[in-house]
């Protein structure tokens, strides 16, 4: 089968807890299988493609059905994947906050330290008499960094430690 760590994985958890052989096959596979005879992308082409790719290469690993074999793996599996994605939330954050810093007018950045981390930078704007702006973006931005720093601090975001 196709993706089954993925939309197939309830799928492979039940061949696998049943008994059966269930291989991965690699979508790039089938999907080469697919090209070579020109067809169109289709569950039954793909089926067929599927089946091929495995008829080629009968040494393709078996599904990922964790669950089936260890329940605590998968757990961890989960809580692994939920980590990542918080990691992954909480950089795009902090790349934005860095170029919204970026961005402030020069009387502002003069007042910040240019190296060190993000988050040193951020707690400085806080003292930061959003007047001081000379432009009217400046003061969105600053205004927006300083909302972030407080919701950040009430327990809204958690992005800065």
């Amino acid at each position: 089968m196709e993706g089954s760590a993925k939309w197939g994985a309830h799928v492979a958890i039940a061949l696998a807890a049943a008994g059966f052989d269930a291989r991965e096959v690699p979508a790039s596979r089938s999907a080469a299988q697919r090209r070579s005879r020109r067809l169109d992308k289709t569950d039954a082409v793909d089926a067929v493609a599927s089946a091929r790719a495995l008829l080629a290469e009968p040494t393709l690993g078996p599904v990922q059905a964790l669950e089936a074999y260890d329940p605590t793996v998968a757990e961890i599996e989960a809580v692994l994947e939920h980590r990542r994605t918080l990691v992954a939330a909480r950089t795009l954050m902090l790349h934005h906050v860095g170029d919204q810093i970026s961005k402030l007018p020069t009387e502002i950045r003069d007042q910040l330290t240019t190296n060190g981390k993000i988050e040193s930078r951020l707690r400085r704007l806080e003292h930061i008499d959003p007047d001081t702006c000379t432009t009217p973006a400046g003061r969105h931005r600053l205004a927006w960094l300083q909302k972030f720093i407080v919701q950040n601090r009430t327990g809204q975001f958690h992005f800065i430690k």
